[in-house]
């Protein structure tokens, strides 16, 4: 007679789960090692979050055909159709090798596309998890578990060469007012309390000379961030205007000049 059991491994911090079955009582295999589930779904997701992220539970010890049996009844088609946290791709039981017309269907909505960037260019692995909204609580444990964590120089160095001659995923995109509104309000509690990186420092008579011939040099060659811009006044207060913008100020009743 063989002993099986029935497992449940869950991912503490997205509250994913797979079912499945293994032979013995326990987690451990012949080799002393671990066993984390054989479904592809749940292997992604152990190899991202690694193994101290994860919880492997023995539900049912027993008979190996019982097992197959009481996985048959517990991981059905409406199981992995109907509720977005469960791993499994296939319905449980015995002989179950090859996936059913529904499975295949679902694996090929789940895999990911190659969307190019422009023409001639490497495309970017599109996540199957596009389009689909996380809960807030989940986010909260993937921020929670991220923070503190320290990436070492080698894989600092991965992450540049990865990058290299690459176009910014968000180049001439514009944030939305709230995504802005919240990265102005998550600043200005961050440095609330925090002094200013020249904070009780005075430059040097030479980094003041050094300084001073940069800016006459940007103003000789007009490189200036507000190169081409005009002040005006309204008597009342001043502006500093674009080109584009003067002529709608004049006629408003401003004029040009910086004193009024």
């Amino acid at each position: 007679m063989i002993i099986a059991h029935l497992y449940k491994i869950t991912n503490k911090i997205t509250d994913e789960y797979y079912i499945g079955k293994h032979n013995g009582q326990n987690q451990k295999e012949y080799d002393g090692k671990n066993y984390w589930g054989s479904g592809k779904r749940i292997k992604r997701q152990i190899k991202k979050y690694g193994y101290e992220n994860f919880n492997y539970e023995v539900l049912v010890i027993g008979e190996s055909s019982f097992i197959f049996e009481l996985e048959k009844k517990i991981v059905t088609r409406e199981l992995i159709e109907e509720d977005v946290l469960c791993l499994n791709l296939d319905i449980g039981g015995e002989g179950q090798h090859f996936h059913c017309k529904e499975t295949r269907e679902k694996i090929k909505r789940n895999k990911p596309k190659v969307i190019p960037w422009n023409k001639g260019k490497k495309g970017l692995q599109v996540s199957w998890r596009k389009g689909k909204s996380m809960p807030e609580e989940t986010k909260r444990k993937i921020a929670e578990s991220n923070r503190g964590q320290k990436r070492s120089e080698e894989t600092k160095r991965k992450l540049v060469e990865s990058h290299l001659g690459k176009e910014p995923g968000n180049k001439g995109k514009k944030l939305r007012p709230e995504q802005y509104e919240k990265m102005v309000k998550r600043s200005r509690e961050y440095w609330k309390d925090k002094p200013g990186f020249m904070t009780g420092k005075k430059h040097s008579e030479a980094t003041k000379e050094k300084l001073k011939l940069a800016w006459e040099k940007r103003k000789k060659e007009k490189k200036g961030l507000t190169s081409g811009y005009t002040f005006i006044n309204n008597s009342k207060e001043r502006k500093l205007v674009s080109p584009i913008q003067i002529e709608k100020y004049l006629k408003d009743g401003w004029v040009i000049g910086y004193k009024f």
